[in-house]
């Protein structure tokens, strides 16, 4: 590229490293980490691929999500004496706040199912997606214990500290190190969050970033199954412009977060499950069609057609569950009622 074509970009585009090897519509996906983990969670999901997303909830920092890998590892049933009341509801802190419930029983008994059936799904998961959000962790003051999520506990009685480069290295490698040790096919793909966490301030913000970056370089040069996908790096370097952020200027918005999904998908699925994924996408487009509030012969005929199309990629696909999309196409409900 000639230095007119570098200037006429009017930017830094970023074309992330193929990934090897790709994920394909055979392997199974653990997610664990902040809340970009679900933008491409979900999406991966909506494409009908194999995912856990998030066992023990939404989580920002290194050493907890250290903690979990370990936990799903080796896993161990909570107890009532794991758990903390306040506001009314039980709440692990381990855990995000969807796991909390007024009645400590329903409490443990949604973070011990969970917990067992994905400490099932990693032993077979062929991937495990790791997103850092935060190298800021939280501290009870009274007995030092790292929480995940505060669960609105007055911040007075939480201390907060920015972890440092060696010990994310260290807690979160040895973690990693175990995983692989005990499951040599699993691919691990680590990325940081591109969310700004502006609470503590930019400065604060800045550091908490430069730490999970530095940390990041020390596990994929210390261990080579581990990969790294530059999504924070695409919203500063590469999009770099808040009309691809929400209002709020600090969560990436919907276009920024399909122009890193797309450039994931190109990098890390493989080519004949982009085909199975495009072919998704018709159906998915199709079932947001609006009629004008008439069951005509024309619309009757488009469902027809549809119905036809998802029946012949269940018959295909046979790994792949469309009973959604057959139901949708059949029910001869208007989409506006469905």
């Amino acid at each position: 590229m000639d230095d007119k074509q570098q200037h006429d970009l009017f930017r830094t585009e970023i074309t992330p490293e193929p990934l090897k090897p790709k994920i394909s519509y055979q392997d199974q996906m653990m997610l664990i980490g902040s809340c970009f983990t679900e933008h491409i969670g979900d999406r991966l999901a909506n494409y009908k691929l194999t995912t856990d997303l998030n066992p023990f909830g939404i989580v920002y920092n290194p050493l907890s999500i250290a903690s979990q890998i370990n936990a799903l590892l080796d896993p161990a049933a909570y107890s009532e004496s794991d758990l903390i009341h306040h506001l009314d509801l039980w709440h692990s802190p381990d855990h995000h706040g969807k796991f909390s419930h007024p009645d400590k029983t329903v409490c443990l008994n949604r973070i011990n199912a969970r917990l067992m059936d994905s400490a099932r799904f990693l032993r077979s998961a062929n991937f495990l997606i790791l997103t850092l959000g935060s190298a800021r962790a939280y501290f009870h003051r009274e007995t030092d214990q790292l929480f995940s999520n505060c669960h609105q506990i007055p911040a007075t009685q939480f201390t907060s500290r920015m972890l440092s480069v060696e010990e994310i290295t260290q807690k979160l490698g040895d973690a990693l190190d175990k995983l692989c040790v005990r499951q040599p096919t699993t691919t691990i793909l680590l990325n940081i969050s591109p969310v700004r966490y502006l609470s503590l301030g930019n400065f604060d913000n800045q550091v908490s970033k430069s730490t999970l970056i530095l940390a990041a370089r020390n596990l994929v040069e210390h261990n080579s199954r581990i990969i790294y996908f530059p999504s924070y790096e695409i919203f500063m370097d590469d999009l770099r412009d808040y009309r691809f952020y929400e209002d709020d200027m600090i969560h990436p918005g919907s276009a920024g977060v399909e122009y890193v999904w797309n450039l994931f998908v190109k990098a890390a699925i493989d080519r004949k499950s982009r085909v199975i994924m495009q072919e998704i996408d018709t159906i998915r487009r199709a079932m947001g069609h609006r009629s004008k509030g008439f069951m005509t012969p024309a619309h009757q005929l488009f469902l027809d057609q549809y119905l036809k199309k998802v029946r012949e990629l269940s018959n295909r696909y046979p790994f792949l569950d469309f009973s959604a999309e057959e139901h949708h196409f059949n029910s001869g409900v208007l989409p506006e009622q469905s």
